[in-house]
């Protein structure tokens, strides 16, 4: 019993590094998300009105469009 459950969290532990991410993308260093603060003061004036309290933890965003960039 002991031999199998090493041969799986061996084969896990060989596969894992398989998903992880290289941490990059390809909007990451163009800067085209930026916070969708129309949303954000929507909804905080709502939960003022409701009595509620929001905390953003993480807060929506949208995609601004770059300068030179074409839609398809």
């Amino acid at each position: 019993m002991k031999r199998q459950l090493f041969s799986v969290v061996t084969v896990f532990l060989m596969v894992l590094p398989g998903c992880a991410s290289t941490g990059s993308s390809r909007y990451a260093d163009k800067g085209l998300f930026t916070i969708d603060q129309e949303y954000v003061d929507t909804v905080d004036r709502t939960s003022r009105q409701l009595g509620v309290r929001v905390t953003w933890v993480n807060p929506p965003t949208k995609r601004v469009p770059v300068e030179g960039e074409t839609s398809n």
